[in-house]
């Protein structure tokens, strides 16, 4: 079974933790609806089953934002979301 755990999910910032080898691509929206660019996908989980992705923080609307991380494992897979904040 595939799992993903989040450990950091804020604007700029996603951290996850999930099988050792699991391959893993991360997305998202910004409050104001636009897609989250510059993230470097996909990712390999190393042998302690962390990742981490940065991206620009571009101007947009304050509120709450999602990350979604989809990963791929021993021919399984799932995806999970988080919310971040931005302002406020």
């Amino acid at each position: 079974m595939v799992f993903i755990q989040f450990t950091q999910s804020d604007y700029g910032q996603i951290g996850i933790l999930t099988n050792t080898g699991a391959v893993c691509n991360a997305g998202g929206n910004r409050p104001d609806g636009s897609n989250l660019t510059g993230l470097k996908n996909p990712q390999v989980a190393g042998p302690d089953g962390t990742i981490s992705w940065s991206y620009p923080q571009t101007a947009t609307a304050t509120g709450t934002g999602q990350h979604n991380v989809a990963c791929t494992w021993n021919g399984q897979s799932t995806i999970f979301s988080a919310p971040f904040q931005v302002g406020a």
